[in-house]
This record gives structure tokens, sequence and C-alpha cells, in this order.
């Protein structure tokens, strides 16, 4: 009876994974003298101290190269992997 119960959460989670419902942080920037935005995606999936490393490698990078926080938005995740946090992206228009 456990493992049918297991299986149904496994399958609402993945269902509401594959609807959207599951979001991600995104720390947003803004360069101020080009305005182009660009944006650093928080590992989705639960805290993880690698992912975390890398979300903060992707901010520590923009804010290096002059970019200013403009704040974070919530989205869908599209990284793969936490490996692929580390690299800015840029905003969706």
């Amino acid at each position: 009876m456990t493992n049918v119960k297991v299986m149904k959460c496994g399958l609402i989670l993945g269902g509401l994974f594959l609807a959207g419902c599951i979001t991600t942080n995104y720390a947003v920037y803004k360069h101020p003298v080009t305005g182009e935005v660009l944006e650093c995606e928080q590992a989705a999936g639960g805290p993880s101290i690698y992912g975390e490393v890398k979300y903060a490698e992707c901010k520590t990078s923009l804010e290096q190269r002059g970019y200013v926080r403009a704040g974070t938005v919530q989205r869908a995740p599209t990284a793969t992997s936490a490996s692929e946090t580390a690299t800015p992206k840029p905003a969706p228009r």
C-alpha cells in the first residue's frame, strides 16, 4: 500500500513539473551602460551545495563585469544540470 502512495506522489510531482508548476529563481542583472539584461538561474530540484556554488559564480561574474542586480524573477527551470547555472543567460523577451 505504501508503494502505491509513493508512486502517486511521484506521478503528481512529475505532472506538475511538466505542466510548468515547478519554478526556480533567476537573479536578473542589467548593465548600466549597454542596458543588456542577463540572468543567473538557481539550480532547481532542491538545495545542493554544488548548485548554490555555481549560482553564486554566475552572479559574481556579472558583478565583476559591471552588471547591477535588478531583481529576482521566478520561471520554469531551463538548465539541465547544476553546472549550466554557472553561465549567465540572456533574459527572455
